[in-house]
């Protein structure tokens, strides 16, 4: 478990002794330091982001982080259900109007000004709670079931803060979400497969068949190569960008020829 982490969590968490309160603009700061120092391979809020919608934006990805370092990263699947728990209970106590975690403080602001319901923060949660008992994914229909619980909800909470929430928007956003989700989990199959974990469906007509008595971290696993039943079917991803010009208010530039993650066999935007 990463030190910063596990100083924050005996410091935040629920064996905290004595926990000091924690002010409004303490908690916006410490949502702004953990969004700017943990390391992603995209950057959450830059200097392109409006500046008054940057502390909403820290804010939810404090709790994101927060969710998903207290399923990961703690190492005990038995301790890291209870602690989601905890922290479903944190959640619901902020809607209450009893925030006490500096994350829960700044986000109550947010969920306040861009009315934000508690639905993509509950399922982002039940998500990781998954995670500690469901290792394997025996079909793509599974898998997209997870997606729209790990991924989609950042799409609805993203256009909350952009006042754009209506159904189509959240169809559109949940194909974008769920396709990057799967392009993630293509590209991370060796990792997965190292901490026991295997995302590709193992049945069905999009099934991947991968041992897990092979190598730990190969390049890139030979299963992936195999997996030619994945281009028969127009992945969330691909849908989306079949869907782009339906987007209102805005206009595309798109590449004549496609940036594509193909490690798997299918094309998503990227």
């Amino acid at each position: 478990m990463p030190s910063s982490f596990l100083e924050d969590l005996q410091r935040f968490g629920p064996d905290a002794t004595d926990p000091a309160p924690v002010t409004l603009e303490a908690a916006r700061d410490y949502c702004a330091r953990l969004t700017a120092s943990h390391y992603e391979n995209f950057s959450v809020v830059t200097w392109l982001t409006p500046r008054p919608l940057r502390p909403a934006f820290a804010s939810i990805y404090a709790f994101c982080r927060w969710s998903d370092d207290l399923g990961d990263e703690v190492g005990d699947p038995s301790r890291a259900k209870q602690l989601l728990g905890w922290w479903r209970g944190e959640l619901k106590a902020m809607y209450e109007g009893n925030a006490s975690h500096p994350v829960m403080r700044a986000l109550a602001e947010t969920v306040a000004e861009f009315t934000i319901p508690i639905d993509p923060f509950l399922a982002l949660i039940s998500a990781f709670e998954q995670d500690q008992t469901v290792t394997d994914y025996d079909s793509y229909d599974q898998l997209l079931d997870y997606c729209s619980r790990s991924a989609n909800p950042v799409g609805h909470l993203v256009l909350y803060l952009g006042r754009a929430y209506n159904a189509e928007n959240a169809r559109l956003a949940d194909q974008t979400c769920t396709g990057l989700q799967l392009a993630n989990f293509w590209q991370d199959v060796a990792r997965d497969l190292a901490i026991g974990r295997v995302v590709s469906p193992a049945r069905g007509p999009h099934a991947v068949r991968i041992s897990r008595g092979g190598p730990p971290r190969p390049p890139v696993h030979p299963g992936l190569r195999r997996a030619a039943p994945l281009r028969g079917r127009p992945a969330p991803a691909r849908s989306c960008s079949q869907d782009r010009r339906s987007w209102p208010g805005c206009r595309w530039s798109w590449p004549s020829t496609s940036t594509c993650s193909r490690e798997a066999g299918w094309r998503s935007w990227i």
